[in-house]
Order: C-alpha cells, then sequence, then structure tokens
C-alpha cells in the first residue's frame, strides 16, 4: 500500500487505525501503512493522539455509532477526538473575513504551568 501510494498517488484510507501502529502507543512496527485518511469508528484507539502516530495517520475522521457510546473519562486520563460530530452543537458563526486574531490571543509565556 505505502508504494502504491509513493508511486503511484493513491489516497490510503484505514479503517479504525493503520495496520502496523500499536493501538495503545502509536508506534510503528516496520511496514506500517501511511494513511491519508483514518477513518475511526466509535472510540478512538489511544495510540492514534501519540506523536509517534503523526506520519501514518493523516486526517483523522471519526464514524460514530450509538451501540458503542464514547465512555465518560472521570479522571481526565483519556484523550478526545473533536470533530464534526462532537461540534456539530456548537453554532458560532463568524463572518468569512474574520481574522483569528479578533477571537482573543494567548500569551505562551504567561500560560505555562511552571514548576
Amino acid at each position: 500500500m505505502n508504494l502504491t501510494r509513493a508511486c503511484h498517488g493513491a489516497d490510503v484510507v484505514a479503517v479504525d487505525i493503520p495496520s502496523g501502529l500499536d493501538g495503545d502507543t502509536g508506534v510503528a512496527y516496520e511496514g506500517a501503512v501511511v494513511a491519508d485518511l483514518t477513518l475511526t469508528v466509535g472510540v478512538p484507539q489511544t495510540g492514534l493522539f501519540s506523536d509517534a502516530a503523526a506520519n501514518f495517520i493523516g486526517a483523522i475522521e471519526s464514524v460514530p455509532l450509538e451501540e458503542l457510546p464514547v465512555p465518560d473519562d472521570l479522571d481526565g486520563s483519556r484523550p478526545y477526538l473533536n470533530d464534526v460530530h462532537s461540534l456539530r452543537d456548537i453554532d458560532i458563526r463568524r463572518p468569512h473575513i474574520y481574522h483569528k486574531g479578533d477571537a482573543g490571543r494567548c500569551d505562551y509565556r504567561t500560560s505555562r504551568r511552571r514548576g
């Protein structure tokens, strides 16, 4: 698949997680598939959120299933994927000429935790 993608420009779509990636850590094994799009079904695997997986997953889109609801994260330890499904109830419409700076700024030097 990787050879076809590289030599012929094929788009690669992975379902759940690209083959060859560890679902818990995102570590890629030799020959892991490089996807242009990953369709994650129900609850995304934790490994999709790791830096190690970044060059293998491409864009991520979730496919929600009523039979497999996202579990409550009581302790905040599980990463959460915000996408069109989780954000559909937010209706913030801004003018097309709106500049990102018009929404405010964050000074990273004062917002970092010191310790």
